[in-house]
């Protein structure tokens, strides 16, 4: 199932199924450190809302990690029963932060390379 809403959602915690019984094909993410660098944080202005926001931008997480970003419709007068206006791009924000877990994981294990090699 799918719900789509136009605005800000509040909630205590939002969780994704995550457990290793429910995957196949399971692999670490490669070269993080190299795609973490193909993003940016921004802070922006959303267009419709005119509310300041902070994030990522779709297609920059296209390019690093293709796997965490979707794509949905947005209709005329805000509902599935008005005409396409666009498809736009969205992010899966639990797939980033495996791509900077995975940054964390490469760099901890450079940094103690380096302190093995400064011994």
């Amino acid at each position: 199932r799918q719900m789509n809403m136009n605005g800000s959602m509040n909630a205590t915690a939002f969780n994704n199924t995550s457990d290793r019984e429910l995957k196949d094909n399971i692999l670490e993410i490669e070269n993080a450190c190299d795609n973490i660098l193909k993003l940016h944080g921004y802070t922006y202005t959303l267009k419709e809302s005119g509310l300041p926001y902070a994030g990522v931008i779709a297609q920059e997480v296209m390019e690093a990690l293709p796997e965490a970003v979707g794509s949905f419709e947005k209709y005329e007068g805000g509902d599935s029963s008005g005409e396409v206006i666009g498809r736009f791009f969205n992010v899966d924000q639990g797939g980033v932060v495996g791509l900077l877990v995975q940054v964390c994981r490469e760099q901890e294990l450079r940094i103690r390379a380096l302190e093995e090699k400064l011994k």
